[in-house]
């Protein structure tokens, strides 16, 4: 499968919350979430401070509707993608939702601004709980595809797919990362690294 299979990422939107959004992803990508002050968000977004805090009274609060947007967004597809995949080729599913989320987080930007997101994480509860309602949901979806290419055969039967779904989402992660320290890593090069590292997880059981 090809990585132009995937469906498309969600694209910008135009309204004032979206605005402040984007031009907060910008900035946090660009300096990181504690060299970024709210002034610069509010330049950025071409509105005032006033404007601004109506939509959202902190930095932490712009975080937390980031994630909740992008788990908003993408979500769907993802819960469509293994709704119909898992009676047909669940593992075709977990590599069409493994490659879509790549090409959706690993972009320079996104790269960025999703490690700035992880480190919060580690060091914000509120922001934690918000990451890791994704993490989960996401997580969840990948164990019922390997549950299901379990029962079919299509992997061995003492594969355990909530450790299959924690390691795929760790793979992410570890493609966030690296998008994000190396921005002349091609994008062609990590999704072909990590197609073949899912492949060979998701190998077909033995005979």
């Amino acid at each position: 499968m090809s990585p132009t299979s995937t469906p498309p990422a969600p694209g910008r939107k135009t309204g004032k919350r979206d605005l402040i959004l984007d031009a907060a992803r910008d900035c946090f990508a660009r300096h990181g979430f504690h060299a970024t002050g709210m002034a610069e968000i509010c330049e950025t977004a071409g509105m005032s401070p006033g404007n601004l805090y109506r939509y959202f009274p902190s930095k932490s609060a712009i975080i937390l509707a980031i994630v909740d947007e992008t788990r908003k967004e993408v979500m769907p597809i993802y819960h469509e993608l293994g709704a119909r995949s898992s009676s047909a080729d669940p593992v075709e599913g977990v590599e069409q939702i493994m490659l879509h989320c790549t090409q959706h987080l690993c972009h320079h930007r996104e790269s960025r601004l999703w490690t700035e997101i992880l480190a919060e994480a580690s060091r914000n509860e509120e922001v934690r709980r918000s990451y890791l309602l994704f993490n989960r949901e996401l997580r969840d979806v990948l164990e019922r595809l390997l549950e299901a290419a379990v029962a079919m055969g299509r992997l061995a039967r003492e594969f355990n797919p909530k450790t299959g779904a924690a390691w795929l989402i760790a793979l992410l992660d570890g493609a966030i990362t690296r998008r994000c320290l190396d921005p002349e890593e091609r994008e062609e090069a990590l999704l072909e690294t990590l197609t073949s590292h899912v492949r060979r997880m998701l190998s077909p059981a033995e005979a």
